[in-house]
């Protein structure tokens, strides 16, 4: 046994531990770092001094940089304390005389050549030659010739990598005290090189060879490695847009940004290419512009006023535009800005809870072009939140329509707009003033009412194919308004009206297109009130039309077919034959035909959003014409217009079980049927 001591505290002599010889610590090797070394030079195999030289080493997921050094004046370099294992190089000219590649001559890291480093060994003949890469330099001058320092000069191409193209910049430079530039670091393609003042402003923007925009500019075609000189330009004064800032009150606004917008040419949106700010007194003055056309934009940055546009537009596609020629300056583009204004208010359900993620869409009348447009907004909560609150901002003042939606699962909710309207036309209009805040406006969204009844004759008999039709009283516009729908009458006079807002109605019975009575009246004015609550189910609402019996269809005399009187065959002693009289079998009648119709009916396609589902198997033609009438039903609600054999499936559809009745008829007999299609994907 061997005794270990081992000092652990001051004033504490030691600690005595016995422990098994075969547990005695042994002497470990610990691996001894290598390295990495070679030679870069360019293409010719002149030396390089001063490029990077990177070690890449596989970590988390990713080639990254463990170590590097920077050739010498002989293009030597020497990357040490590596641990062993396998290592990528790259090789990078900052001064982007030529091109950065990785060992062995590849562009990209991932598929760079391995290298490997021993126990304490150098790698060796890492070596590089790297291609040269194109050039394009000049001068930039002013005026009388004089050298533009600080002017910012860029490379662009057209790139399509990602979408139909946009110009991308693939160098930059700034000129030097003499107005030179070196535009470095470019391979082979078709360059447009651009100008622009960026320290004061006073030099206008150009491009070369001396014209305003990039698509008007002369293409620079380079090769890989080619120096293209001279690409000179001579930068003219720059022209200028001034103005003032007031507000409604005809005071000053100090602070908006002011910003010239050009219409891109390619896709048509505008884009912002000089801004400056209003000062205290309201003035601003737009410099580093070139001779072209402009709209000119006004925006506060925390939205205490409207954004506008000159001379009194909301967007720039709606402002007025500015033409500046060249070293111009074209005064008195003023505006006024106003505060803008906002609604709030929540929105529940029928029975008080509020509901979740209801949108809430403005429209705001637009009386130059006579039409309600819709509106974007920002930064407004136009979604409700678990509270059912939303709150809209940054309204103009003007008048406005507010629409209501919203789905809730497989039960969605009746799209309306304010105040409880299933129309736009009748809806209440919400006047805003500037800076007014309208608070509080409640909702009620419903999932929709029905109204069911029977349809007689004056002997009670029903009345099948009467068509009832809703009209809603809307107080704000003391007039009675017709529905788009209502419910028809089955073989049993049984009529069903789906998807009603509460309200006071009155129902009229159709027949043909043309009413031929009124539940509880002679006319509009004076049928029976129907007062509809949220979400209710109202029945036995029934009326009384004189209409006459259709007369039954005559069941036709069936016409004997004789048997064929068979051959005789010849005997010895021929016996008469005697000849049965047969049964006549009377052909089916068109009733029974039509159930054979009705039952043959299908429903093909998937019930998924965005497919088209239609009902197949119909019959044109019997004894008579064959007639259909289609209703498509999501759920137990019956969809508005759907009265067509195919349906294309909605997303208002989804989680709804879809169902189509079809009532068949000919020669004054009818069948109905009712097709299940499935639930919506």
């Amino acid at each position: 046994m061997r005794t270990l001591v081992r000092p652990v505290l001051a004033g504490v002599v030691g600690l005595s531990v016995t422990i098994p010889a075969a547990l005695v610590s042994t002497q470990v090797h610990a691996a001894a770092t290598g390295g990495i070394s070679g030679t870069v030079v360019a293409d010719g195999g002149s030396s390089l001094e001063g490029i990077q030289v990177a070690a890449y080493r596989w970590t988390s997921g990713a080639w990254q940089t463990i170590a590097g050094d920077q050739t010498d004046a002989d293009g030597l370099y020497a990357i040490e304390n590596l641990q062993p294992g396998t290592y990528r190089v790259g090789f990078t000219d900052h001064s982007r005389r030529h091109f950065p590649e990785f060992f062995d001559n590849e562009k990209f890291v991932d598929v760079a050549r391995d290298v490997t480093v021993a126990d304490g060994e150098t790698t060796p003949d890492v070596d590089a030659g790297l291609a040269p890469a194109g050039l394009i330099a000049g001068t930039v001058t002013k005026t009388s010739g004089v050298p533009a320092p600080g002017i910012e000069v860029q490379a662009y191409v057209w790139d399509t990598s990602m979408g139909p193209g946009w110009w991308r910049s693939m160098a930059m430079a700034t000129t030097g005290p003499d107005g030179t530039y070196e535009l470095r670091g470019l391979d082979t393609d078709s360059y447009r090189v651009g100008f622009r003042d960026t320290m004061n402003g006073s030099l206008a923007a150009e491009y070369w060879d001396d014209v305003a925009t990039r698509e008007a500019a002369t293409p620079i075609q380079l090769e890989r490695g080619q120096r293209l000189l001279n690409r000179d330009a001579h930068l003219v004064a720059a022209s200028h847009i001034t103005g003032r800032a007031l507000d409604s009150s005809g005071l000053p606004v100090e602070g908006l940004a002011v910003s010239a917008y050009q219409k891109d040419p390619t896709y048509g949106y505008w884009t912002t290419v000089a801004s400056t700010r209003t000062s205290s007194n309201g003035t601003y003055d737009i410099g580093r512009l070139a001779a072209g056309t402009y709209r000119v934009g006004f925006r506060h940055e925390t939205n205490k006023y409207l954004e506008e546009y000159w001379p009194s537009g909301a967007t720039p596609q709606s402002a007025a535009d500015v033409v500046v020629g060249p070293e111009a300056s074209v005064g008195g583009k003023d505006v006024v800005v106003v505060r803008p204004a906002s609604v709030s208010g929540v929105v529940t359900s029928s029975t008080g809870a509020p509901v979740l993620g209801a949108y809430v869409s403005p429209r705001r009348w637009n009386e130059s072009q006579q039409t309600w447009e819709f509106i974007s907004l920002q930064y407004s909560q136009q979604t409700t939140n678990a509270s059912g609150q939303y709150s809209l901002t940054g309204l103009r003042p003007g008048r406005y329509r507010l629409q209501y939606s919203a789905f809730n699962g497989s039960s969605p909710f009746i799209p309306e707009w304010w105040d409880n309207q299933q129309h736009e036309a009748e809806s209440t209009v919400v006047e805003l003033g500037e800076a007014q805040a309208l608070v509080g406006l409640a909702t009620v969204m419903e999932k929709g009412s029905t109204i069911r009844g029977t349809v007689r004759r004056p002997d009670a008999s029903p009345v099948e194919e009467i068509e009832v039709l809703p009209y809603l009283w809307v107080p704000h516009l003391a007039e009675w308004r017709k529905r788009d729908w209502g419910g028809w009458t089955d073989e049993g006079g049984r009529y069903e009206i789906t998807y009603l807002m509460s309200g006071t109605y009155r129902l009229a019975l159709r027949h043909d297109g043309q009413v031929i009575g009124w539940l509880g009246g002679s006319s509009l004015q004076t049928a029976t009130d129907v007062v509809v609550g949220p979400d209710a189910a109202l029945t036995g609402k029934d009326g009384t039309v004189d209409v006459p019996t259709p007369d039954p269809t005559p069941t036709p005399t069936p016409t004997p077919v004789p048997t064929p009187v068979p051959t005789p065959v010849p005997a010895p002693i021929p016996t008469p034959t005697q000849t049965s009289t047969p049964t006549t079998t009377p052909a089916p009648d068109l009733a029974s035909q039509l159930g054979g119709v009705a039952e043959d009916l299908r429903v093909s396609g998937k019930p998924a959003v965005g497919r088209t589902v239609r009902v197949t198997g119909l019959v044109a033609q019997l004894r008579t014409k064959v007639g259909y009438r289609f209703q498509w039903y999501a759920g137990s609600t019956a969809i508005r217009k759907a009265t067509r054999p195919s349906l294309k499936v909605t997303r208002a559809m989804r989680g709804t079980v879809l169902k189509v009745k079809v009532k068949v008829t000919a020669g004054g007999s009818s069948k109905a049927v009712t097709l299940k299609v499935g639930k919506v994907a």
